[in-house]
């Protein structure tokens, strides 16, 4: 649809339109009534001087249009007090059809609005919380990649969920690697359990509805919030959301959010992790996540909370954030036992599939890797390639006991346990 603008005219100002009648009356009276004089006194007579008689005729035209002028003019100069018409018209440039203007709209409802300064972007229009202008990151250097594994696991046992200190670790290492993680053998309720656990941990509130969760989150970004999204065959729309922000945090990724009948545009802060479920067929996070995800085996069952979680130190965002960013360096895996491996793994991928990582899944690779070994793991090459090489393999059509005889030849048949748990919850 094409713009329409507001444009002014000039115009005849009243006052002169008024003069020139008023002019105009006064001249023609004038001639008439000097004509009569002369009539009077017999020096001409109008019924038989032709001229006379013309000059009567149009002196009485000018005097008529003198005097309409003066009260047209002064109608228009009534009309504009009053606001009705200030000599401002409406110009329509190639105006749409009236049927095709919105309902209940005017072609008025269409004009171009005076240029404004844009507002500043707010990333919650919708429900924006509350939150302290200038955020304090607070970094805690004294804490290292394995005692937040060990607390983790303390933790959670405090809080009635076993949790396996190599489980842990690999949690640890999959949140440092993406934002996106996905948690195989957890049907929905463990999940859930274990997503209240998780933002105890990381000091952060845990909500039913994802409206409060994502403001909770943009009010407090110290704390890693984790949002967890049930099977995610039955949430495929979603899953693709976040499945954007997995592969951007620091953008300005938006997910839409229903709260009743209304439908909510949210912008997801950094600090948010966003963990789902594979308790049903994996065939909606090969086609949506396998590249953007994270894959971890959970491993953890309900137990007797022990309590005493007062006294486990946490983590917070800016403090995880920044330990996983110096691992990519201390931790670095080794070229000789890892990357030679690793990499003769990718080669037998992509000769049996196609299938080869971005540069971006790459850094994925190696952030895993180096939390995985500064946690104190002990199997890097398939808990790594399990992580991050098993689903995007398989989503791109390599068999699954290709992708297992690949890992059993490159890293020992005994060297595969976790390739093949997450190959098979996946396939």
């Amino acid at each position: 649809m094409k713009k329409i603008k507001l444009k002014t005219k000039k115009k005849i100002s009243t006052d002169t339109i008024k003069a020139g009648g008023v002019i105009a009356a006064v001249a023609s009276g004038v001639s008439i009534i000097t004509l009569g004089i002369l009539h009077a006194l017999g020096l001409t007579d109008i019924g038989k001087d032709a001229p006379s008689l013309v000059i009567i005729i149009i002196a009485s035209i000018v005097f008529a249009v003198g005097l309409a002028l003066y009260f047209f003019a002064l109608f228009i100069a009534l009309r504009a007090v009053e606001g009705e018409a200030d000599g401002a018209e409406l110009v329509a440039a190639d105006l749409p059809a009236e049927e095709s203007l919105p309902a209940g709209a005017t072609l008025e409802d269409l004009a171009e609005p005076a240029p404004q300064p844009e507002p500043a972007e707010q990333l919650q229009p919708d429900s924006q919380p509350e939150r302290v202008e200038v955020i304090e990151e607070i970094y805690d250097g004294t804490i290292t990649a394995e005692e937040i594994a060990a607390n983790l696991a303390a933790y959670s046992a405090g809080r009635g969920l076993k949790i396996s200190a190599e489980c842990a670790r690999k949690i640890i290492a999959a949140m440092a690697s993406s934002r996106l993680v996905a948690l195989t053998g957890a049907d929905d309720g463990e999940l859930i359990n274990f997503i209240g656990v998780l933002n105890g941990y990381f000091g952060a509130k845990t909500f039913d509805g994802l409206k409060d969760t994502l403001s909770s989150a943009y009010s407090n970004l110290n704390a890693i919030t984790c949002i967890a999204l049930p099977d995610a065959s039955e949430n495929a729309e979603t899953l693709k959301q976040f499945v954007n922000y997995a592969a951007k945090p620091a953008g300005k990724t938006r997910v839409t959010v229903q709260n009743g009948y209304t439908t909510l545009n949210y912008a997801i802060s950094p600090n948010v992790w966003v963990f789902t479920s594979v308790s049903g067929s994996g065939e909606n996070l090969l086609r949506n996540a396998a590249e953007a995800a994270a894959f971890v085996c959970a491993e953890f069952s309900a137990a007797a909370e022990t309590g005493g979680n007062d006294a486990v130190k946490r983590v917070n965002y800016f403090t995880f954030i920044k330990l996983a960013e110096l691992c990519l360096d201390k931790f670095a895996p080794d070229e000789e036992k890892f990357w030679k491996k690793y990499d003769k793994m990718e080669k037998a991928v992509k000769d049996g599939c196609g299938y080869f990582a971005q540069n971006k899944k790459r850094r994925a690779t190696e952030a895993f890797a180096s939390l995985y070994l500064a946690c104190g793991g002990e199997s890097a090459l398939d808990c790594t390639a399990a992580a991050h090489l098993c689903a995007p393999a398989l989503s791109v059509g390599l068999a699954l006991k290709d992708f297992i005889n690949a890992a059993e030849n490159v890293f020992g048949e005994d060297n595969a346990a976790s390739c093949k748990k997450i190959g098979k919850a996946v396939a």
